[in-house]
């Protein structure tokens, strides 16, 4: 297979969203129906992702994207995912601010991490493979897929402000595969399931996350709303909540002044949760608008989590942090962006 990096960078999509897809991926969220005939993601719960996962089909043959489909609609819970990479047209079948039916947690997992169930913040996509019966370890990615599950990690990436790196932790945030590096019972029921095979795991690890990267920094090279130029600076702390005392209250809202004198329009910033005394997230916007429903970053119980994103300012150089859950809050200016 051809190196990843070495072909050329996809077009920028037009849109990114939750019911968009990247240049090579069809959209099709009628192919899944609900037994009242009705598109089947009108009736799931909204969800908000933090980490893509990649599967396998497994099947003893090479499936179809109509033999996928025909799958899902044969009984309720049968697998329905957010992409199918099947010849002859990889599809994004279900909106990926719904549910799905692929990935999974054991009841006894969620009660001993305290965690829900993982299909309320992941993301799945089910790739085609030559079958079981052609290698114990299941074939590698098919025709272009690899490719294309690289552009489609890259998409969904910039629509939910997720990192395009492997968690550290089973319930952080990033992309990962459905039982690598965290097996049954992370995102799996199914003991000893070994999805998507050592193949694919390997050309994950080593072509598909690297190629993400550089999609995704490609297309955000082009993506700004007007025209900016980005600049670091010296590294600056500018909130740190640890000598207040008790973590922040939960529902807090912080208000953080970027220190920059000029046409400030935006901060790259390293938001750390610290000595937290609970589960929660933390969304940060302008403080213009209405507060997003996504999350810059998700943290558990006590270990430090960390995440480098980037936040529009207001016109007063500042923006705002929402905390929901409990916890000490680290934010370190990486740069701005100013007008040119």
């Amino acid at each position: 297979m051809m190196r990843l990096l070495d072909f050329p960078i996809p077009p920028k999509p037009d849109y990114f969203g939750p019911d968009g897809a990247p240049p090579g991926i069809a959209v099709d969220f009628t192919a899944l129906k609900s037994a009242d005939g009705y598109p089947w993601y009108l009736s799931r719960p909204k969800i908000t992702p933090r980490v893509a996962i990649v599967h396998t089909n497994a099947a003893n043959h090479e499936g179809s994207l109509q033999s996928s489909i025909n799958w899902g609609n044969a009984a309720a819970n049968n697998t329905k995912p957010h992409y199918h990479f099947n010849a002859p047209q990889p599809t994004k079948v279900v909106p990926t601010d719904r549910r799905g039916i692929a990935n999974a947690t054991p009841g006894w997992y969620e009660d001993q991490t305290g965690e829900v169930d993982c299909s309320y913040w992941t993301i799945s996509m089910e790739t085609a493979d030559s079958g079981m019966l052609d290698d114990p370890a299941v074939s590698d990615f098919l025709y272009d897929h690899a490719e294309l599950v690289a552009r489609a990690l890259a998409y969904e990436s910039i629509v939910w402000d997720f990192p395009l790196i492997v968690p550290d932790v089973w319930n952080g945030t990033g992309i990962a595969t459905h039982t690598w590096p965290f097996p049954y019972p992370a995102y799996t029921t199914a003991r000893g399931k070994t999805c998507p095979g050592d193949k694919k795991k390997a050309t994950f690890r080593d072509q598909i996350v690297p190629r993400a990267q550089q999609i995704k920094a490609a297309w955000l090279a082009t993506v700004p709303l007007e025209e900016v130029v980005f600049a670091f600076v010296n590294e600056q702390r500018l909130i740190d909540t640890r000598p207040l005392g008790d973590p922040t209250v939960d529902g807090q809202v912080i208000k953080v002044k970027v220190p920059i004198v000029g046409d400030v329009r935006g901060a790259s910033v390293t938001v750390t949760a610290v000595e937290s005394a609970s589960a929660g997230f933390i969304s940060i916007w302008d403080g213009v608008g209405e507060r997003p429903n996504t999350s810059k970053l998700n943290f558990g119980d006590a270990a430090a989590v960390a995440n480098t994103t980037q936040t529009r300012v207001a016109s007063d150089g500042t923006f705002k942090m929402f905390v929901r859950g409990r916890t000490h809050v680290i934010v370190d200016l990486i740069g701005v962006y100013t007008s040119v």
